[in-house]
């Protein structure tokens, strides 16, 4: 196996972009703060971020979701409020 197929196994990654950050960010307070309802600490101590906003390429279907299909989401979501 390559690095990446390493990676991609190892933390589940099945959307790319994904983050892999390493324990060090949690010396940062506020970045904990926030990162701690955006992603999940491994057990290796990294953090990862899975679901970022479009666009994205799912790996496992192969398939790219674009920033217009996100913004229109977005959108309706505010209008509902």
């Amino acid at each position: 196996m390559n690095e990446a197929q390493d990676l991609i196994q190892k933390y589940s990654i099945k959307l790319l972009p994904t983050l892999i950050l390493s324990e060090d960010i949690f010396e940062y307070q506020q970045a904990s703060k926030i990162l701690e309802k955006l992603g999940t600490k491994e057990s290796d101590g990294s953090y990862v971020l899975r679901s970022l906003a479009p666009p994205y390429y799912k790996l496992l279907t192969f398939q790219a979701r674009l920033a217009k299909t996100w913004l229109r989401s977005m959108a309706l979501k505010q209008l509902q409020q």
